[in-house]
Parts: structure tokens; C-alpha cells; sequence
């Protein structure tokens, strides 16, 4: 991982956005400012300089998953010049650090001012990878025979080569816009992604309750229940849309290794009643971060599935929120929704 060290004869410049990751990597993993980068350099396959063949272990392949971010990142345009992600100057706002509940949050893009970085889009997104990183080393156990591994013993794979990048844009396109607030008043969930589940997020934030919420939105238009297809017909059916293509992304990249489906990985997230039912938003989810599951129960790859399919949830509850229905659209006849 070419972008972890500052020393580095490879990296001449000293990267904003790479001191920034060793301080996320110490807070997270309860680690002193050294340990930080030279327990990461030359782990594995992925963890230093280059990166090729196939990872050896969960933290290898957040060390992959981090490269593979960056590298969607630069091919995004967001930043001018792909050398940008190495000298970038991004935000992230770093709570209660080398605690148990050690928390990074990123500046959003928006909030960026001119002097802090005028390509606040490139810098926003860096430092998403950079947390996701973080989180993914908290969450994976550190296996110290595999410090300094020859990089002989790694070898590459074309299809490999294709898995990653799927797993970067998974990430990439789920935690950009994630911005996380935790606080007592929260209330503590873990639930099961089902329809229940959903449901009950779902009337969480709108208000209506989950009987509300299946009579409303089961069936609406050409996206909102099982299947879906052609054009949507509104705001309401594009933000079910939106969350097929979120857990589609989600599946194909984060979740591709884990042994349950989807349809039944479990999640846990905070709930919080919102003052005056701000932009139709009755209450605000906030997804715990990876770094909040059992290490040895759930290795990185699961934690970050379960973290992404949270979004997913949270995104679809906030986005019919914020959108109102049309009674009309209910129990769409799908026979009009064309290809």
C-alpha cells in the first residue's frame, strides 16, 4: 500500500491524507504513533509497497480493499491529477481515540471551504477510504507470521484483479455520503435485514409505523417490493430503485464472501428521535461502524457487509422521508413499466 508511509523513497512528498490514516489506524486499533505504520508495512501481500496475488488474511485484503478504493477514487475525475491523492488535504474529525468506542467521522464535501481544499470532492473521498481502512484493521485480527511476508510467495490472479475493484466501488459508492453522530441519546438496534427489520427502520424515520409502512410502499410503483424493472414512476419508486443498486453493488463487492445472504445479514444501528420532524425525518439511524462487531465472531469482510447493507437501509428510509407518496402509484400495475 504505497500510499501508508511518509518515509517512503516511492512517496517523496509528506501526503496530508496519509498522515491523516496512520492517526485513524492508532485511534482504532489502539495502536502508539509508530506501531501504527510499521506494523501495517510489508504485512502480507497488500500492506506496503505494490500489491499483487492473493491476500492472506482479512487484514491483507483491507490493505487490497484500501488500494482498490484509491484507485476507483482517481479513476472517478474527482480529483485534477492522480498524484492528488497523495498530497490532498482532507478533514476527518477523530473521536475518543485508542478507546473501545473510538470514532472517525469524515468531512462532507459540502462543508469544505476553499482554503481547506479546493477539490473538496477528491478530499472527501479519500478520506471515506481512509476510514473504511481504519475500521477494517479494528475489526480484523493482526497475525504477526505475516509481517514482512516474501512477496514471491503472492501471486496474481485476473479474476482476483476484477474482485477487488468491485469491492472498492461496493464501499466507495455506499460510505461517501456517510456522515456518523453517536451520542447516549441514541437508541441501541441490532436487527435482522428482513422485511420486518426494514420495515421497522422504515416507519422509524417516516412516522408511520410498520403496518404504514407495508401498506404504503409494498407494491409502489415499478421498484418498491419484490422485483422491479423499467422506469420509475416518481421520487418514492427512484429511492427504492436506488437501494436495489445499493445492495446489488453491496452483494457483488463487501458481501461477496459472506456464507449468509443478504436478505438475512444482520445489522446494528442507533435510533434517535429528531425536534419537530425536521424535513419529514421522524427519527435519525445511525449505523454502528465496523469497528463496533466482534472481532472473533465477525472478520472484517462480514463486518463491513453488515455496516453496507445498514446504508443501504438507512439511505432507503431517510430517501421515502424526504419524498412524498402518491397514492395512485399503490399496487402499481408492473405491466406499464416496460423493460
Amino acid at each position: 500500500m504505497s500510499h501508508f508511509f511518509p518515509f517512503s523513497a516511492a512517496v517523496p512528498q509528506q501526503p496530508r491524507s496519509v498522515i491523516e490514516f496512520g492517526d485513524m489506524i492508532r485511534c482504532l486499533t489502539d495502536r502508539n504513533i509508530i506501531s501504527s505504520w510499521l506494523d501495517y508495512d510489508g504485512y502480507g501481500c497488500y500492506c506496503g509497497l505494490g500489491g499483487t496475488g492473493t491476500p492472506l488474511d482479512d487484514t491483507d485484503r483491507c490493505c487490497q480493499s484500501h488500494d482498490n478504493c484509491y484507485d476507483v477514487v482517481m479513476k472517478s475525475g474527482k480529483c485534477p491529477y492522480e498524484s492528488h491523492v497523495y498530497v490532498i488535504n482532507c478533514v476527518a474529525i477523530i473521536e475518543n481515540c485508542r478507546e473501545p468506542d473510538a470514532k472517525v467521522t469524515c468531512k462532507r464535501a459540502e462543508d469544505y471551504g476553499w482554503l481547506d481544499s479546493p477539490w473538496s470532492e477528491c478530499a472527501a473521498a479519500m478520506c471515506e477510504c481512509d476510514r473504511i481502512g481504519a475500521e477494517c484493521f479494528a475489526a480484523s485480527y493482526y497475525d504477526s507470521s505475516l509481517k514482512n511476508w516474501p512477496q514471491d510467495n503472492c501471486s496474481e490472479n485476473k479474476m482476483e484483479a476484477t474482485c477487488r475493484l468491485l469491492i472498492a466501488s461496493a464501499v466507495v459508492v455506499v460510505s461517501m455520503t456517510v456522515v456518523e453522530a453517536w451520542d447516549d441519546s441514541y437508541t441501541k438496534v441490532r436487527t435482522r435485514r428482513d422485511l420486518i427489520g426494514l420495515g421497522n427502520m422504515i416507519g422509524s424515520v417516516t412516522g408511520k409505523g410498520l403496518f404504514g409502512v407495508m401498506t404504503t410502499y409494498n407494491g409502489y410503483g415499478c421498484y418498491c417490493g419484490i422485483g422491479g424493472h423499467g422506469t420509475p414512476v416518481d421520487d418514492v419508486d427512484r429511492c427504492c430503485q436506488a437501494h436495489d443498486r445499493c445492495f446489488t453493488a453491496a452483494q457483488r463487492g463487501v458481501c461477496s464472501t459472506s456464507e449468509k445472504t443478504i436478505y438475512s445479514q444482520s445489522y446494528k444501528y442507533k435510533s434517535k428521535d429528531t425536534p419537530n420532524n425536521k424535513n419529514g425525518i421522524h427519527a435519525e439511524i445511525t449505523c454502528n461502524p465496523a469497528s463496533s462487531y466482534k472481532r472473533a465472531k465477525e472478520g472484517a469482510y462480514q463486518a463491513l457487509c453488515s455496516k453496507t447493507i445498514c446504508e443501504c437501509d438507512r439511505q432507503l428510509a431517510t430517501c421515502f422521508a424526504t419524498h412524498k407518496h402518491n397514492d395512485k402509484f399503490r399496487g402499481y400495475d408492473r405491466k406499464k413499466c416496460g423493460q
